[in-house]
């Protein structure tokens, strides 16, 4: 609560001081909407209103002119507050640009993106029934492959457990998605993963080092950046991961991505200056502060509808999905977005062609701060457009953040009162549980025991352990925060543990 109330008390700080507390342009940046006072008005009320977001960066570019912004603070045990030039994790945004990529080199004849991933890569060794002879490189790209790679996925984002070595074997591991076959849209992080495992071998080029090349250094995108460890050694501010609406107060989360598990499909940090550039690439057909970063009718491809989705996300349609970008609506205006979250971060990255008008919001906060990035989103879309209900839906948007802020604290707090209820069910000693257990595809996870507790390390994620329900030798764990998963124990009838079950998949013990 402590930390609710110095965060409420700098946002109340912050909406007093208006634009001036807020990063203006300055001499050779481009010049700024005419609508940046108001935009630093309703974001600082907003955030001092529900008073659990850590911080938030904000991008806008138009032909008038651009709005670049940071409010709040990257950490709240630091307090270091946020700018225009602190880097947020983009998460699944980082789609859009991995596609960009491989646009380019598809277009430069470097790699065909209409080449099947037999012809492409024969010595992979695809299990025969995904019919590698019939899925072309770009439909992984389109979520329209068919098939599926959760030990990838997971060592790739979750753990880091794997090396060009072991993730070109986990190609072995790909499965067939039975109820949307090839041809069929199904969102899924393994086509962008097997994507650049392949074109990382093949090009001999790592898919980091293909975007800084292609993209980031071309259009001046200066913190942009696919391994973070290089921002910290530099000192660069990042905004840390938070999950807010929790009954603890908002909470600093442990759980961040190093250079092992940024991945292809999520792997991104920027900046609001790097946003307002990328958001130029696209609106403005590759072209950047002038100059032509990126050819123009590679942008043009990418922004291409390719499979039919027919759904819609936070009010937003979507009707297709392009090269890592849905195609659909807001309102009546056509819309071209790639959001992304992961464990305590959020990203809306979109813009409408028709109005060639570009938003993008990063938060670091996993909780209703990650709803309220489109809420701000749709203000600026509304207002830039003149509609005369932007303020009352945006008034409106923000006062059922809040509702929801107290409805997610208490739903958290009775979910953890009644967990905390549970009784341990176990055939043996907490201490007979503790050990190294190993999966050929899943990778090591290790069991300790402290205190009449178990702690489970799994590569860079860890979570103390709690009883699960009242299933024998069975315990629920966080690898990521406030998401539970279930690890169920083998133990023999002589009270000897041999190994774990986790998302399916058998962990044998090694010591």
């Amino acid at each position: 609560m402590l930390r609710r109330k110095i965060l409420s008390a700098l946002y109340s700080i912050a909406a007093l001081c208006g634009a001036g507390c807020a990063t203006g342009s300055v001499e050779g940046k481009p010049r700024e909407i005419a609508e940046s006072r108001e935009f630093d008005r309703a974001i600082n009320s907003a955030m001092a209103a529900i008073e659990i977001i850590p911080g938030l960066a904000a991008a806008v570019w138009t032909p008038e002119g651009v709005y670049a912004r940071g409010f709040g603070v990257t950490d709240i045990e630091t307090g270091e507050r946020v700018s225009e030039e602190t880097l947020f994790y983009t998460a699944s945004s980082t789609k859009s640009m991995t596609a960009l990529a491989m646009e380019i080199l598809d277009q430069r004849a470097e790699i065909n993106l209409d080449e099947t991933l037999a012809a492409y890569a024969p010595d992979a060794k695809f299990p025969a029934e995904i019919g590698a002879d019939n899925i072309r490189l770009r439909d992984l790209l389109t979520h329209t492959s068919g098939i599926d790679n959760r030990a990838l996925v997971i060592r790739s984002a979750i753990t880091g457990q794997h090396s060009p070595k072991i993730d070109w074997k986990l190609l072995s591991t790909a499965t067939v998605k039975a109820k949307s076959p090839t041809g069929t849209f199904a969102y899924t992080n393994a086509g962008y993963n097997i994507l650049t495992v392949m074109t990382d071998r093949k090009i001999g080029k790592e898919w980091q080092d293909i975007l800084q090349r292609e993209i980031f250094d071309p259009a001046e995108m200066s913190g942009a950046t696919a391994r973070i460890s290089g921002a910290v050694l530099a000192g660069r501010s990042i905004a840390r991961p938070h999950f807010g609406a929790s009954p603890d107060g908002v909470t600093r989360l442990l759980l961040e991505k190093t250079d092992a598990t940024q991945q292809s499909a999520g792997g991104v940090y920027m900046s609001a200056n790097d946003a307002v550039r990328w958001l130029e690439l696209m609106i403005n057909d590759g072209e950047v502060g002038g100059v032509q970063a990126v050819p123009a009718s590679v942008v043009a491809a990418v922004k291409r509808p390719i499979a039919n989705v027919g759904s819609s996300f936070a009010g937003y349609t979507r009707d297709a999905y392009a090269l890592g970008w849905y195609v659909g609506r807001y309102r009546d205006e056509p819309m071209i977005h790639s959001f992304g979250s992961f464990a305590g971060t959020r990203s809306h990255v979109s813009f409408l062609p028709g109005l060639k008008t570009g938003v993008a919001i990063f938060v670091n906060d996993g909780s209703v701060g990650a709803k309220y990035a489109d809420v701000i989103a749709n203000y600026i879309y509304d207002t830039l457009a003149k509609r005369q209900d932007a303020l009352a839906l945006y008034d409106a948007g923000v006062a059922s953040l809040i509702k929801a802020r107290d409805q997610m604290i208490m739903g958290l707090a009775e979910d953890r009162k009644i967990r905390a209820g549970r009784k341990w069910k176990m055939s043996a000693p907490l201490a007979s549980y503790a050990g190294r257990y190993d999966s050929p595809n899943f990778g090591e996870m290790v069991v300790e025991a402290t205190n009449d507790r178990l702690r489970i390390r799994f590569g860079a994620a860890a979570s103390i352990a709690e009883p699960f329900r009242e299933e024998q030798d069975t315990v629920r764990v966080e690898f990521e925060p406030f998401s539970g998963e279930v690890i169920g124990f083998r133990v023999e009838p002589s009270g000897i543990v041999t190994g774990l079950n986790y998302s399916g998949e058998r962990f044998i013990r090694t010591e």
